[in-house]
């Protein structure tokens, strides 16, 4: 048994022990990321033998986004026969065909298990990167980090039954016990209404700016530059709007620096609950995130934000959130019913004060008017004497 140690060094920051037996084969390997005693991932891969061929037989990957394990297993040729997928957010295995081709998923979320088996048009061929291809998994898992799921969700295409005639028509037939759930329908807005939803939130323009010092950049600054948007059909003439807005700055650091060029992100969400046909705005949403960070690796979260989902509605409750369907970064609610009681009474406030406004100047004029008449009838009377 020996043990090779490398260290890639700063800025990477990995660390590799490769363990070998007693016949100089690969029995493991373990891998992490580690600065100033801060570990960012660990990995370890064991090493096994499958027919005459040295595989490898399992990953374990540990990371605050995205950890999995992952276990392997072979036909005699090397061919991969089956994965099993362990993941925070459920459990994937696969079996493959001889020749490469996945046969059956077997799903489990929350202990309940669904099972998809596919089957292919006659002279059906995949591409290197299918997702039905034995060879595009081991690529995959090749790596370390795969997603903020750990590859859980890399297989919600093929698993909705939503999207199986679609899948259907590019040649792959599902049959699953998986119940197909019935959704209720979302009301489909026009183009014309989302423009006008749309229009109803502020509008902005590009800002840059940079900073040149002796022919040398030195700072660049960029904001408003939007990355997103989402729009969803509320109750009657109700619509929640959204979009996204990326801002950016870069400063030169300091040679001496161990982690990187100064660059940050932060993301801005500004979102609204209009009435489309009032053309009035019910309640403004706006926030911001900073999603990388020059230095600190913690920030780095624009990985698990999609900048066209930004809305939710779980019955009265509507969501403003930066995220994914798995991640949430941040969020803000509204309680649709206390949102428009709210609107209503700052209405009623409004106008009472405009009509007590136009009331007092009303009263204003006809007195002034009044004080007019009265100097102009005293005149009058004077000089008639």
């Amino acid at each position: 048994m020996r043990k090779e140690v490398y260290e890639t060094g700063i800025p990477l920051n990995h660390i590799y022990e490769t363990y070998y037996d007693d016949d100089d084969k690969k029995t493991m390997v373990k891998a992490k990321k580690e600065y100033q005693g801060h570990v960012d991932w660990k990995a370890t891969t064991h090493y096994a033998d499958f027919g005459e061929r040295r595989l490898k037989a399992s990953t374990d990957f540990t990371t605050d986004y995205g950890s999995y394990h992952i276990k392997f297993d072979y036909y005699d040729d090397g061919s991969l026969k089956s994965a099993d997928l362990n993941t925070d957010y459920g459990e994937i295995e696969l079996k493959y065909s001889p020749d490469g081709k996945l046969e059956t998923l077997e799903k489990t979320v929350n202990g309940k298990k669904s099972t998809f088996r596919y089957t292919y048009a006659e002279g059906k061929k995949f591409g290197e990167y299918s997702i039905f291809s034995a060879e595009h998994l081991e690529d995959t898992y090749s790596s370390w980090y795969i997603n903020s799921t750990g590859g859980f969700s890399s297989f919600d295409y093929i698993t909705n039954p939503e999207k199986f005639a679609k899948l259907q028509e590019e040649g792959v037939t599902v049959s699953t016990d998986a119940e197909k759930k019935k959704r209720k329908a979302e009301r489909k807005l026009t183009d014309g209404e989302k423009a006008v939803a749309f229009s109803m939130l502020t509008s902005r323009e590009i800002e840059k700016d940079s900073l040149t010092i002796y022919n040398r950049l030195e700072k660049l600054k960029s904001n408003n530059r939007k990355i997103g948007e989402d729009v969803k059909a509320l109750k009657d003439d109700l619509v929640a709007v959204a979009m996204m807005y990326e801002h950016t700055s870069w400063e030169r650091g300091d040679g001496c620096s161990p982690c990187g060029n100064g660059e940050e992100w932060t993301y801005e969400l500004d979102g609204a609950i209009v009435d489309i046909k009032k053309g009035e705005v019910i309640r403004k949403v706006n926030y911001s995130r900073k999603v990388r960070d020059s230095y600190n690796g913690s920030f780095d979260t624009w990985g698990r934000i999609d900048s066209n989902m930004m809305i939710r509605v779980d019955g009265k409750e509507v969501e403003f959130y930066m995220g994914d369907k798995y991640n949430t970064v941040a969020s803000e609610k509204i309680d649709l019913d206390i949102a428009l009681k709210t609107h209503e009474s700052k209405k009623h406030v409004q106008e009472s004060i405009e009509k007590k406004s136009s009331t007092e100047q009303t009263d204003s004029e006809q007195s002034q008017s009044n004080s007019s008449n009265n100097r102009g009838g005293k005149g009058g009377y004077g000089e008639g004497r």
